[in-house]
């Protein structure tokens, strides 16, 4: 009696084993390629922000050659 509930507790776990293995295998893909997409995005981000920060910079030389405001 005990051996049949264990066989059968052993038999339930090789079975979601396989279920998890088996749903990892198809989402895989689909991380590694959300990752990749991540990575292409920070490298714009960085870009965006490199030139924010140039653009800011221009923005204040032209504010300094600009007559104050009456």
């Amino acid at each position: 009696m005990l051996e049949e509930k264990v066989s059968s507790l052993e038999e339930k776990f090789n079975n979601l084993e396989e279920k998890v293995d088996s749903r990892l295998r198809e989402t895989k893909p689909i991380w590694e390629s959300v990752l990749e997409s991540l990575k292409i995005m920070d490298a714009k981000f960085d870009v965006i922000g490199a030139e924010l920060l140039d653009l800011r910079a221009e923005t204040q030389l032209l504010k300094r050659k600009l007559p104050p405001a009456a």
